[in-house]
């Protein structure tokens, strides 16, 4: 599992905001892949990668956020958060 953490612009919106993306996957240049082709399809601008790093479970601790979505891309494969 990837993390994925991203800079970006909505075509509305003049102001960046982070996107984190967490993508079931072994692979880093996948994990990439996938988070940007998601961001297109909602039609994000992706402005700058921040960082793209592996994860596990242990680095959550509930009640979080991040941890719902870790496990929601353990079962989906993917998962966004909004900041």
């Amino acid at each position: 599992m990837f993390i994925a953490i991203f800079e970006t612009r909505s075509p509305t919106n003049t102001t960046t905001n982070i996107v984190k993306i967490w993508i079931n996957t072994d692979d880093i240049n996948s994990a990439q892949t996938i988070a940007l082709n998601r961001l297109n399809q909602e039609g994000i601008e992706v402005t700058s990668t921040v960082e793209i790093i592996e994860t596990d479970k242990g680095d959550y601790f509930p009640p979080c956020s991040s941890l719902d979505a870790f496990m929601q891309a353990e079962l989906e494969g993917i998962a966004v958060l909004y900041s």
